[in-house]
């Protein structure tokens, strides 16, 4: 389960990313997903997967389910 700070923090990056560098960007988005990763340890293709895909897709699932 996701806490709704946890989602904050998501939400956060997600709307300010494109402000960032390209390499701060990628790190801060494994630094949000990790955690979250570890704990849901969700199913993925590793030919596809990106944090920021991850992190789009589990604020779109937690808006789906949560509102």
């Amino acid at each position: 389960s996701v806490a709704p700070t946890e989602i904050e923090v998501v939400e956060a990056f997600l709307r300010r990313r494109f402000d960032l560098p390209e390499l701060p960007r990628q790190w801060m988005a494994w630094r949000v997903a990790l955690p979250l990763l570890q704990r849901i340890r969700p199913q993925f293709d590793p030919d596809t997967f990106t944090y920021e895909g991850f992190l789009e897709e589990l604020l779109a699932r937690y808006r789906k389910h949560w509102n």
